[in-house]
């Protein structure tokens, strides 16, 4: 009777070479998700960072426009502030244009395109102005 019960102990005893494989591939398939997951959130966070910096860059050209006399009608260029060297520098461009017969009122616009990886993007800013240009 004794031996019976202390096979039935050893059977039952530690865990199966199965039970062993699924828990490591369970804990595996986690660790994959969290890699994945931590490396789209930081995408994300430099996507966020380029079209900061877009927004600040068209904001700045457009206050440039606004008190600028006389307007040059087209200009752009390159922006290189302190930025990752990693990320591509960005263009802008302004335009001007007269609206109506008397050139009294001009619209002003203002693109500024990105791009991270794959993702393109452009912040544009309109505003009018009253005056000579």
């Amino acid at each position: 009777m004794t031996q019976i019960k202390a096979r039935r102990l050893d059977k039952e005893a530690g865990f199966t070479v199965v039970e062993s494989l699924m828990a490591m591939v369970v804990a595996a398939s986690i660790g994959i998700a969290m890699v994945f997951a931590l490396g789209s959130a930081r995408q994300n966070a430099r996507e966020a960072h380029v079209r900061q910096l877009a927004m600040r860059v068209a904001d700045n050209l457009m206050i440039e426009a606004l008190g600028e006399a006389p307007l040059s009608l087209v200009t752009s260029g390159p922006v290189t502030p302190n930025q990752p060297d990693d990320l591509e520098p960005l263009m802008w461009q302004r335009s001007v244009t007269p609206q109506g017969n008397d050139n009294a009122l001009y619209r002003i616009d203002v693109v500024v395109p990105w791009r991270v990886g794959l993702k393109d993007g452009q912040v544009s800013r309109v505003e009018y102005r009253w005056g000579d240009g």
